[in-house]
């Protein structure tokens, strides 16, 4: 029996030495971990860690950021590679590269063409030019409305040795996210003005509507000029169509033998626009009763009054989306009416209204939401009926005698052609 164990401890001492010391896992230039994510868990957001496997992410867009943790001593030092799925929409993708404090060294945007296969594009990256900083964190945004899937992200260096500042995670208090956004863009020839925006402060689990980042605005070929400049009693903003001609300087009488010149009659003002410009009036319309009532999932009506006479529009648009605007319907009017459509049904949207009176002065009402139904087949069907009034009624009414009126003389016709017959085999 002693010798049965000392031979079972030989063994066992030599399976020991000869066993391997357990390694530590090796670095990668791979996200290792989810920090932030705006969408929900159906979007599988860890399908975008580790290497490409065609296994993506789904439903990033410009509302549904997603931040990635490269991993602490996986800093990145060189550009960065984002894998990609399929690629239905054209969109532009901000990569936004942040450090171990989530403070942020840089971003830049690349424009994705459509793709029906995965691709991967590649993000430039400098420490040299960000005083030798390397990035712990890359958030991932769209620019637009398209969205996009992704896969992967790859640093093409990675250094452990490079200084990293201590890791602070936001304060107890956070509850929103902040953006820092740049100027409006200049109005271009279709109508659209850009900008770009970087998140400055991430809260750790909340998801805050990114702002927006295009809006729609009027050309300045759409728009006519002024023949002159307006006076200071005038206020007119981009959305105002209308423009107008300063009235003549009265000439100096022509001095005559008389005792008393009569002086020359002064020329009538003209108006170029639609509204008759009174530099007396520089009160604005008031606005009240706004109000939004929904015709369909798709159509929206909004209602306003004003105090006085003037024409009607609606600036809208869905919360951190594309900004639009109606142009403003040039009849005076105090009870306004606009009609929204091509809406998306189930969403919100914020809006307010404005009008200009005779004189150009505008009004502008707060910011409202309402939000559009849900989709419904039956009700979409029971709505355009409500819609008929009695002149669609009665034409329908008309409609069905007359189809009864010519059943009933088709089917006499017949049986007076089968009566003759009839009579035509007796005789």
């Amino acid at each position: 029996m002693k010798m049965l164990h000392a031979l079972f401890s030989v063994l066992l001492s030599f399976s020991l030495y000869r066993m391997p010391a357990m390694a530590a896992a090796p670095a990668d230039p791979w996200a290792d971990a989810i920090y932030n994510y705006a969408g929900t868990s159906a979007d599988q957001p860890n399908n975008a860690l580790g290497p490409p496997d065609s296994q993506t992410t789904n439903n990033l867009g410009a509302q549904h950021a997603i931040t990635l943790d490269m991993g602490e001593g996986e800093e990145g030092t060189g550009a960065l590679r984002v894998y990609f799925g399929q690629i239905l929409l054209q969109t532009n993708v901000q990569v936004t590269f942040l450090d171990a404090g989530l403070n942020t060294i840089t971003s830049n945007s690349r424009g994705l063409t459509l793709a029906l296969s995965t691709s991967s594009v590649v993000f430039p990256y400098d420490p040299a030019a960000f005083n030798n900083r390397a990035y712990r964190y890359v958030r991932l945004n769209s620019l637009a409305e398209g969205g996009f899937a992704l896969d992967a992200v790859e640093a093409a260096s990675y250094n452990n040795n490079i200084p990293q500042p201590t890791q602070t995670p936001p304060p107890a208090s956070c509850t929103s996210d902040t953006w820092t956004c740049n100027d409006w863009g200049s109005c271009t020839a279709d109508g659209r003005e850009t900008r770009s925006c970087v998140m400055t402060t991430d809260c750790a689990g909340v998801a805050t509507p990114s702002p927006a980042l295009t809006r729609d605005c009027i050309p300045p070929s759409s728009s006519p000029a002024p023949t002159s400049q307006p006076s200071s009693s005038s206020n007119y903003s981009y959305y105002s169509y209308y423009s107008y001609t300063q009235p003549a300087p009265t000439t100096a009488p022509s001095p005559t033998p008389a005792p008393a010149p009569t002086p020359a009659p002064t020329p009538a003002p003209s108006n170029s626009g639609s509204h008759t410009t009174n530099s007396g009036d520089t009160t604005a319309p008031v606005i009240s009763n706004v109000q939004a009532l929904p015709l369909d999932p798709m159509t929206e009506k909004i209602t306003w009054t004003t105090d006085e006479p003037s024409d009607s529009g609606v600036e809208y648009g869905a919360q951190g989306g594309v900004q639009r605007f109606t142009p403003p319907d040039p009849t005076l009017t105090k009870d306004h009416t606009v009609w929204l459509s091509g809406l998306m049904p189930n969403t919100t949207y914020v809006f307010r209204v404005y009008s200009h009176d005779a004189a150009g002065n505008q009004a502008r009402s707060p910011e409202s939401t309402f939000l559009t139904s849900a989709y419904n087949a039956a009700a979409s069907a029971m709505g355009w009926f409500d819609m008929l009034d009695w002149c669609g009624w009665a034409s329908l009414l008309l409609l069905a005698l007359f189809a009864l009126a010519t059943g009933t003389a088709v089917y006499w016709h017949n049986e007076a052609k089968r009566l003759r017959k009839k009579a035509q085999k007796k005789t």
